[in-house]
């Protein structure tokens, strides 16, 4: 159970992972390669020109999502959503995109019927 960083110029993305770090990494370049995903780390890398990600390991243990959380919460990084770190915070969220998701859903059906 890994925090990590990938370092882009001037810019860091901070994970974790509870498996190992090159499985991590392998990962993060598929998507990274892929073009697939247009996350802020994936977008800085292709600006820059970065086709392989490094992963840095900054702790090892078992309140490694502690770890990450605050690195996020307290540090200027890549990272567009901070950790759920506790399953109420999760669910919540989850629970606004759900609802967000609805009304988009709602309003695209009702400007595409017709009077």
């Amino acid at each position: 159970m890994f925090v990590y960083a990938i370092y882009l110029g001037d810019d860091v993305y901070y994970g974790s992972t509870g498996t190992d770090l090159a499985g991590r990494e392998c990962r993060h370049n598929v998507r990274l390669r892929s073009c697939e995903s247009n996350a802020p780390l994936y977008k800085k890398a292709r600006e820059l020109g970065i086709t392989d990600l490094n992963l840095v390991m900054l702790y090892e243990g078992d309140d490694y999502l502690s770890v990450e959380h605050d690195l996020i919460l307290n540090n200027e990084c890549l990272n567009s959503n901070s950790v759920f770190y506790d399953r109420e915070r999760y669910l919540r969220k989850h629970r606004e995109n759900q609802k967000k998701y609805y009304y988009r859903k709602k309003a695209e059906k009702l400007s595409n019927t017709k009077l």
